[in-house]
C-alpha cells in the first residue's frame, strides 16, 4: 500500500494515504452493536474505496512464526473544502478499546492537515438538546 510516513504515539503506528475497505470491514463487523445496519456497513465500506485511510498498527514487531498484527483502528477523513475536513468514520477493534489507538489516529489526522486550525472533540455520545 502507498502509504505515507507514519507517526509513532505510545503504542501505535499510525499510517495515512491509500484507501483500505478491507480493514473498514473487517473492524466494522467487529462491532455489530454500534454498526449492526447491513446497508450502513455496506455503503461505508463502498466510502472507504475512495476515501484515505488513517490506520493504527500496534507497534512492535509479530511474534516469530506469525503475520504482523492488521491495523486495529481506521478513521476515514472526507475533505469538503481546502480548509475543512470531517471524520466520516472511525472504527476500533474492541480487544484494544480505550488503548490508544483511537486518539492516535485522530493526532494524525490533524498533522495532515497543516495549517489548518483543528477543531477535534471527543465527548461519546451525547444526546442533542431539545
Amino acid at each position: 500500500m502507498g502509504n505515507r510516513p507514519s507517526a509513532r504515539h505510545q503504542g501505535w503506528r499510525v499510517t495515512s494515504g491509500e484507501p483500505d475497505p478491507a480493514t473498514v470491514e473487517r473492524l466494522l463487523r467487529k462491532l455489530p452493536s454500534w454498526f449492526g445496519i447491513e446497508s450502513s456497513v455496506l455503503e461505508y465500506i463502498e466510502s472507504a474505496r475512495r476515501l484515505p485511510a488513517y490506520l493504527a498498527w500496534p507497534q512492535g514487531p509479530a511474534p516469530v512464526g506469525h503475520p504482523p498484527d492488521p491495523a486495529a483502528g481506521v478513521l476515514l477523513a472526507m475533505r469538503h473544502f481546502p480548509r475543512s475536513a470531517e471524520i466520516y468514520l472511525m472504527a476500533v477493534d474492541p480487544a484494544v478499546h480505550r488503548q490508544g489507538a483511537g486518539g492516535n489516529v485522530l493526532i494524525m489526522m490533524r498533522h495532515g492537515f497543516p495549517g489548518q486550525r483543528p477543531v477535534i472533540s471527543s465527548r461519546g455520545w451525547n444526546p442533542m438538546p431539545a
